[in-house]
């Protein structure tokens, strides 16, 4: 397995909004991304999901101010942006992720 999951970059974008789903549809109609996969949540809400560009992605994730703060690991560089740190440790099926997810916000 790859530390680097297949059809990823070595450096992925990720940005959060306040509706990834609406973000979606907006860079879809704009920017021409086409969506590649998504984490329903229950109410109709999305934790994340992944645009493509060309052959570049850029994931895409909700703000949960409700959780009281980020759930990833992150750093802030001296220009003010904060970046997103992971490492792919496991491939996972999306219907667990899904799943997982749909327990932890409570659906």
């Amino acid at each position: 397995m790859s530390a680097i999951p297949a059809g990823l970059h070595t450096i992925t974008p990720h940005i959060v909004v306040g509706d990834a789903a609406e973000a979606a549809k907006w860079y879809a109609k704009a920017l021409g991304a086409v969506e590649r996969s998504r984490v329903p949540l229950p109410g109709g809400r999305v934790m994340t999901l992944e645009l493509r560009f060309g052959d570049s992605s850029v994931m895409v994730a909700s703000e949960f101010p409700d959780l009281g703060g980020d759930r990833h690991g992150q750093i802030a560089d001296p220009f003010g942006h904060r970046w997103n740190l992971a490492r792919h440790v496991r491939d996972v099926p999306s219907a667990e992720i899904a799943r997982a997810a749909a327990e932890a916000f409570g659906g």
